[in-house]
């Protein structure tokens, strides 16, 4: 595979050859995908310290349709541990980053959130979480969205160092990644898969070094799948499912 850092790929992807095929360049194929309004921002490994949070989602989620800011949820959280850390400097560090998710997604979906059901509550979660972690995005792309076109059923650690092998060799910024990086990049996509309800545990089956996961193509609900095409975010939809809205 050609190598192609992120920097140059943001730089030059207005300027791609029309003889060029994305799909041989995964990072300009995704930048080509990624929803216009929204910022493609260089890779990064602060999900090393990110759970997928849905409870305090929720909490979050619930105050701004109540009418409350970001801002003025910040400050309840410092003032009265609203999302229940143990610390509180890791209230702010969960603060922050499901206040970099609300802010990655338009607003409509507050409203769906506020009014749908539990899994589909799940699912815009993750689409919150994608938006906000571009590499998250990327590994929702090209592995989870691979393994639902191809039919296969099961998602294992390997896959995950493939894709982070990869990126180290597209990407500057992920190169000096240590291995012990990208194992903890490992297992925080793996808790927020499996959170998500995007992958399961095999029944019956020995695994107890957790080495392989079920993957499980979500149930996308028509209102759902009607936002993300109405917000131009067709590329979520796709990763998610294996299948182009």
């Amino acid at each position: 595979m050609p190598v192609v850092f992120l920097d140059d790929a943001c730089n030059s992807v207005s300027n791609i050859d029309n003889n060029l095929d994305p799909g041989s360049f995964p990072i300009l194929q995704n930048l080509l995908l990624f929803p216009p309004y929204m910022t493609r921002k260089p890779y990064s490994a602060a999900a090393v310290k990110h759970l997928f949070w849905f409870q305090e989602f929720k909490t979050v989620a619930r105050l701004l349709v109540k009418g409350r800011t970001l801002d003025d949820i910040r400050a309840i959280n410092e003032r009265e541990n609203l999302l229940k850390a143990k610390t509180a400097y890791r209230g702010k560090t969960i603060f922050s980053a499901l206040a970099a998710r609300f802010e990655a997604i338009p607003p409509e979906f507050l409203d769906l959130f506020e009014k749908t059901d539990v899994l589909t509550q799940k699912l815009i979660a993750a689409i919150a979480t994608m938006a906000a972690d571009n590499l998250f995005f990327d590994f929702m792309s090209e592995v989870y969205r691979e393994k639902l076109l191809i039919g296969e059923k099961t998602l294992a650690v390997s896959d995950f160092v493939q894709f982070f092998r990869n990126k180290q060799v597209q990407d500057e910024k992920a190169a000096s990644w240590k291995d012990i990086t990208l194992n903890r990049l490992g297992r925080a996509y793996r808790n927020i898969l499996l959170q998500s309800g995007l992958i399961e545990l095999p029944i019956g089956k020995p695994n107890s070094k957790k080495t392989e996961w079920l993957v499980r193509k979500p149930v996308v609900n028509k209102q759902l799948a009607g936002l993300l095409q109405k917000t131009n975010m067709g590329a979520f939809y796709s990763a998610l499912t294996g299948e182009d809205q």
